[in-house]
């Protein structure tokens, strides 16, 4: 990636925290598109962020390495690096990562994510290094992105998770079966920051052997100093969510057919027996991201697996009647949730445990049930 191009990506990415979801590859002018998760066409509430204006780039371009010379380069930073060091230590495209999470806060971060080519294909490497360092703005509007220090604040591997999506008809136009995500993987990295800010991240996907795939992928996401919908310790919230006590399951849910087991109890009666549970808010016909995932599907799947332990498991659709057109219920608003979809895990106390931004594998949802409610 040259200078001006990289300095212009930036610019680009650094307009919101989270990417805009239905995009990855170039537009017209090459530049990659901005992405994120959370790009729905609903009432759901964005959070408002500031633009990043970066600075004219440097006229003179440096030399590309050449592919051996990048071969023998490392691809974790080093003294005195730039991200646009970081970029060249690698042959092969760069393009922007795909958030599949956004709402973040202080502390230990469960960052999601999908990396595609510039021809729209999904990379598949079962493994991606992760390098995310802060941006210090020093309270100015303009950065220059070729001068930026390669200081990685985290590092981790991430992993690609399955998460296998499930073809399904919108109803009144059965011709309209397709997978809401083209992709049975995401990639799920772990990292520790302490501090709210701005945040780079540099991906590099990696084969059997960590062989590079010929790949990296770049963005930038925000840490608020406070995350906008529930998180871990908080208490939840005592909603009257609809059950099968109410109406009929296809009423209750977009899911065809109906997981009616997710539908038998409500929040506020698990919360009132004591009964710990996993809820999951989302709506399988309608949900509107890259990354959302089969998320009913994955909870509904290990149900079984954990309900002998008294365990409780809900869906919660997301809009009013289930129609997008009539905004998102109230439900939705009480937990003030500001995309879809959010699984929640609550212990007896009615305390959250753990939560699950977009999609998520069976097995990381299973890892967190075992570590927290068993």
């Amino acid at each position: 990636m040259s200078r001006a191009r990289f300095a212009r990506t930036l610019g680009l990415l650094a307009l919101v925290a989270v990417l805009a979801a239905c995009g990855g590859s170039a537009d017209a002018s090459g530049e990659p598109e901005a992405t994120s998760a959370a790009d729905a066409p609903s009432a759901l509430e964005q959070p408002e962020s500031s633009e990043t204006t970066p600075v004219a780039p440097a006229a003179e371009e440096q030399r590309e390495p050449t592919e051996a010379e990048s071969a023998d380069q490392p691809s974790t930073p080093t003294d005195g690096q730039t991200l646009q060091d970081l970029l060249d230590a690698e042959p092969g495209d760069d393009v922007s990562i795909v958030w599949g999470t956004g709402d973040l806060e202080p502390g230990e971060l469960r960052l999601s994510f999908l990396i595609v080519d510039d021809q729209g294909e999904l990379t598949q490497a079962p493994n991606a290094e992760l390098v995310v360092g802060k941006i210090e703005l020093e309270g100015e509007s303009e950065v220059d992105a070729t001068l930026i220090p390669a200081v990685p604040a985290a590092t981790s591997s991430a992993r690609l998770e399955s998460v296998d999506a499930v073809p399904h008809e919108h109803e009144g136009d059965p011709l309209a079966s397709h997978d809401h995500i083209d992709a049975t993987d995401l990639y799920v990295a772990h990292v520790e920051l302490s501090e709210p800010g701005l945040y780079w991240a540099v991906a590099t996907p990696r084969e059997e052997g960590l062989e590079a795939s010929g790949i990296q992928a770049f963005g930038t996401f925000e840490v608020r100093e406070e995350a906008i919908a529930p998180t871990v310790g908080d208490r939840a919230f005592a909603s009257d969510t609809p059950t099968l006590d109410d109406a009929p399951a296809a009423e209750l849910t977009t899911l065809d057919p109906p997981a009616e087991e997710l539908l038998r109890h409500s929040i506020a009666d698990s919360l009132a027996d004591g009964a710990p549970f996993v809820v999951t808010f989302a709506t399988p016909a309608f949900c509107q991201t890259r990354v959302c995932g089969p998320v009913v599907e994955t909870v509904d799947g290990i149900r079984a697996d954990y309900e002998a332990n008294g365990i409780r498991f809900i869906q919660v659709e997301i809009y009013n009647d289930n129609d997008p057109n009539a905004g998102v219920n109230e439900w939705v608003q009480e937990w003030g949730l500001p995309s879809e979809p959010w699984t929640f895990i609550v212990d007896a106390d009615g305390v959250i445990q753990e939560r699950f931004e977009g999609a998520m594998s069976p097995s990381e949802l299973a890892d967190a049930i075992e570590r927290t409610l068993l």
